[in-house]
């Protein structure tokens, strides 16, 4: 799979076939898919690091992610930032994310395309 642009991921358009979703967040990287797609789902993080389907995400005086290949080492990973603090402005706010899963954005935009093509199939069948 090759990379692409910006611009390239900017101008897709949805499946005009209607067959599936819009995809406006593909993987920019097939050698590092997980770290592709959070510069996609954090683009505010203030530094990406590692690769791996679990990050740890710590909200605190910026947003950083670090990737882990396993769930475990992402808690351990929770664990030292939470007993030690994430930087001087540390409030706590530190979790785990699996990569596999859909953000509330990429959730409501499915559900907006999946509405918008439940209207357009009913007025195919209508008209």
């Amino acid at each position: 799979m090759k990379s692409l642009s910006i611009a390239e991921v900017m101008a897709l358009k949805p499946d005009p076939n209607g067959e599936g979703p819009p995809e406006r967040y593909p993987y920019l990287s097939a050698k590092r898919p997980y770290y592709s797609k959070a510069k996609i789902r954090w683009p505010r993080a203030i530094w990406i690091s590692g690769e791996g389907r679990w990050a740890r995400v710590a909200h605190c005086n910026g947003l950083t992610v670090e990737l882990h290949k396993t769930k475990e080492e992402a808690e351990e990973a929770k664990c030292m930032i939470d007993s030690s603090a994430c930087g001087g402005f540390c409030y706590g706010d530190h979790s785990v994310v699996d990569m596999n899963t859909r953000s509330r954005r990429e959730e409501e935009r499915l559900r907006k395309w999946q509405a918008k093509n439940e209207r357009r199939k009913k007025r195919e069948k209508a008209g």
